[in-house]
């Protein structure tokens, strides 16, 4: 086909559209619906692109559901990274290596002298970071940054473990030794103050309670007791608060063993 034919045709085109009013406004319209749906194509497939890459959380999910106290350390270097800080307190036994994959959380891990986990602790210092935990001899699972102290089904065995510590560590726990189905594991659920230290905050207000409760009730110092022995309106009150770290040890082993004090990353460690 010639220029002169393909000038011919357009003219003739040009002539057909120019006696037809609708025509122009049926052009008019295929044009810009051809035009909005590839803008909404493209903006949909940013958003999602930018969603895959900002949405961050499910991968951490997955990392923190695989890990195990009873693993190597070297598996937990593997998985998280190089640890940010490692101490083996004198006559301990154990060294203590403290992770932050991302700034939203920490994960503290327990191992003997062959290098192997005794037992590892999570800690969400954001509300937007929620892993699930969870063990055949807890019904439910334990979510940080969500679930309180009273949503966990009560266990007679179920132990308390908290300390007001004022210008040191403070924390509360609920501990729990579990049975075979476990391997007879230990773990724990609750609050530990180092997310509101390094924030720059005086204390963590969700301790506030068992604070008030403790400079009440007990003598100074750690208080261990069972969770049964309070009082419904103790319980009641004490649990409302939403817990920030789990722990879990392995097999046949205490978590007063291997958290003597603090449960998880401890403030005093990581502070600036």
């Amino acid at each position: 086909m010639t220029s002169r034919d393909v000038g011919g045709h357009a003219a003739r085109f040009d002539r057909l559209v120019g006696r037809s009013l609708l025509l122009k406004v049926v052009l008019f319209v295929a044009a810009l619906v051809t035009a909005v749906s590839t803008l909404a194509t493209a903006v949909v497939t940013i958003v999602e692109w930018n969603k895959s890459r900002e949405d961050w959380r499910p991968a951490e999910y997955a990392k923190l559901g695989n890990l195990r106290a009873g693993q190597t350390l070297e598996h937990f270097r593997v998985v998280l990274g190089p640890p940010l800080y490692r101490e083996t307190p004198p006559g301990s036994g154990f060294s203590y290596s403290t992770f932050r994959p991302r700034a939203d959380y920490w994960v503290d891990v327990v191992s003997n002298a062959d290098q192997v986990s005794v037992a590892f602790a999570v800690t969400s210092c954001s509300e937007r970071f929620q892993p699930a935990f969870r063990n055949r001899s807890v019904t439910g699972p334990v979510v940080l940054q969500r679930t309180r102290f009273t949503d966990v089904p009560e266990n007679r065995e179920t132990q308390v473990k908290a300390y007001d510590g004022m210008t040191s560590s403070s924390y509360a726990f609920l501990v729990l030794s579990l049975g075979n189905p476990s391997s007879y594991r230990s773990v724990a659920w609750g609050v530990n103050d180092t997310c509101a230290a390094l924030a720059g905050q005086d204390e963590e207000q969700r301790l506030r309670p068992w604070a008030d409760w403790s400079g009440r009730k007990q003598p100074k110092g750690e208080i261990n007791r069972s969770w049964s022995e309070f009082s419904t309106s103790e319980r009641e009150k004490l649990g409302r608060a939403e817990v920030n770290t789990y722990a879990e040890t392995s097999p046949s082993t205490e978590i007063a063993k291997v958290f003597p004090q603090q449960v998880g990353v401890d403030r005093i460690v990581v502070r600036p």
